[in-house]
Parts: C-alpha cells; sequence; structure tokens
C-alpha cells in the first residue's frame, strides 16, 4: 500500500485534512485526521463491474457501515474488520488494474504506486520519497494577476494548467518534484519530458517568488511524520527541513528512468542528450 495526503493545506478547510491510502494503484481510503468521515473505495462495489462477487459486495458494505456508525470499530478483535476491509480491496483492484504495462503513452497508476512503495523503502539514496502524484494548485504556477484575469476570462467553465509531479521527495535542505518515465511511448506527445520540464521551470520560478509550494510541502512532511508514515531510517532528515524556514527551503527537479527491456539505459541516455535536459538532475533505475 502507499499513503498520499488529500487536496493543499493553503485552501482546506479542518474535514478535507487525510491521507489517501492506495492499493495496486486504486484508491481505497480515505482517512480523516481531523474533522469528517472515513471514505471507502465505492467504486469497486459497483456490480455493473464485477471487481468483486455479490456476496463480498455485501460484505464490505456490511464493513463500511459498521464504520461509518463507529469509526473505532476498526480496532476491535485485532483490527479484525481492517484486515476484511484490506484482503477484498486486493482482489477488487488486482481485477480492476490487472497486471503492469510498460507500453503506451500513458503511465499505470498501479505501476507508479507500486513503484512508489518500492523507492519509499529505498535506504540507499540521499534522498526520500514522500509522496505520490502531487496536484499543485494555480497560486503555485501563475502571478495573483495572472490568475483573476484568467478567472475574469473563464470564469468557472476552463481551469487552468497547473503542474503535476508525480513523485516528491526530501534532500538535505529542502524538496525534490520528480517526473517519472517508465516506457518508450511516455517520453514524447504531450506527455514528454519537455512538458514537464517547462511546468518544473515555471513552479520553481513562482517559489522563489511567493514560497506558496514550499509552505504546501513542508506541510505535507510534517503531517506524515507527525503520523509515523515516514519511516524511521528518514526522520532526522525531515525534522531538520521542518526546522528551517520556508523562504531557506529548496526546491529541485528531478527525472526519473526506470530502465528495463524496452527501456534501456542507452536509450534514456540518448534522448536526455537530445533534449538537452541536465545529466546531474537524472536518475536511473533499473526495474
Amino acid at each position: 500500500m502507499a499513503v498520499g495526503i488529500t487536496g493543499s493545506y493553503i485552501r482546506r478547510n479542518n474535514k478535507d485534512k487525510s491521507l489517501r491510502i492506495y492499493m495496486n494503484g486504486g484508491r481505497i481510503l480515505r482517512i480523516p485526521l481531523s474533522e469528517g468521515d472515513f471514505e471507502f473505495g465505492d467504486d469497486y462495489l459497483e456490480e455493473k463491474h464485477l471487481y468483486l462477487e455479490k456476496e463480498e459486495q455485501d460484505a464490505v458494505r456490511k464493513i463500511v457501515d459498521a464504520v461509518l456508525k463507529n469509526p473505532y470499530v476498526w480496532k476491535d478483535n485485532n483490527y479484525k474488520l481492517l484486515h476484511e476491509y484490506l484482503v477484498f480491496m486486493e482482489k477488487a483492484t488486482l481485477k480492476r488494474y490487472g497486471s503492469l504495462k510498460h507500453s503506451g503513452v500513458s503511465k499505470e497508476r498501479m505501476y507508479q504506486m507500486n513503484l512508489f512503495k518500492k523507492l519509499v523503502e529505498d535506504d540507499s539514496k540521499e534522498y526520500t520519497f514522500v509522496d505520490v502524484e502531487f496536484q499543485t494548485i494555480a497560486e503555485m504556477n501563475y502571478s495573483i494577476e495572472e490568475i483573476e484575469d484568467w478567472k475574469k476570462e473563464h470564469k468557472n467553465t476552463k481551469g487552468m494548467h497547473c503542474g503535476r509531479p508525480d513523485y516528491i521527495a526530501i534532500q538535505e535542505g529542502g524538496f525534490l518534484i520528480i517526473e517519472l518515465k517508465s516506457n518508450k511511448g511516455s517520453l514524447g506527445g504531450s506527455a514528454g519530458i519537455e512538458e514537464h520540464r517547462n511546468d518544473f521551470e515555471v513552479l520553481m520560478k513562482m517559489n522563489r517568488n511567493n514560497h506558496i509550494m514550499a509552505t504546501e510541502l513542508k506541510a505535507r512532511l510534517q503531517t506524515i511524520y507527525d503520523y509515523g508514515v515516514i519511516k524511521d531510517s528518514c526522520r532526522t532528515l525531515a525534522q531538520r527541513i521542518l526546522n528551517m524556514e520556508v523562504s531557506d527551503l529548496t526546491i529541485d527537479e528531478r527525472y526519473l528512468f526506470i530502465t528495463n527491456a524496452a527501456l534501456t539505459k542507452d536509450m534514456c541516455e540518448v534522448y536526455i542528450e537530445e533534449k538537452g535536459i541536465d545529466k546531474s538532475k537524472v536518475i536511473f533505475e533499473e526495474e
């Protein structure tokens, strides 16, 4: 399983503060951190998709009803209900998302989440992965004037394009925003590195102006630190970052290539050379 943080601390109210729990690429649970109810993997209970058999769906619904009535029932009998729920969700998410794939332009969420879990557990690097699929907000990408002009022109009919790093990591002195490339198709088109590199440059420039992104990332790090979601070997590094002033925190970009038989390191290096990507900002991981 992998854990993410919901929404933006800049805008959210108490009911929005929560952790997202993923299994095999699918979100299966939202855990409120202050106010609000647990939210469950309702997508896997739709009979038309048959992710679970009818009796299994009924069993999940009974668990959901019990938790909504009393959220502390999770803890009864050594977390028996939670274990049952996770067993059902594992079956449903595996059926929905299927086996791992390495072709096509779209990244497969199952692959992305499973890889994130692997990277989180890796103690061999000077950086540590802490968040996945981080959705930035307009204030991190545009000036207040640009946002106001957009609202006047489009009202609420069209959202502004906002960068979306695949992963967030911490390193000495601050944060890394990371783009993942795990198949040949993902190197081109609208998912190409050039587009993401432009997004990242905007995010880093805007952060130097207003520190909104650093404030958000620090708040997220504080949450996973407080709730023990970060591994013990990285708590000292996290504490040093949390003790820093937001204005002193660095944000840098990295490009993560997952090499395999279909996307070799040699192929990646040719692409990196063609696109003029700073090699010091490239990470290679062998599948």
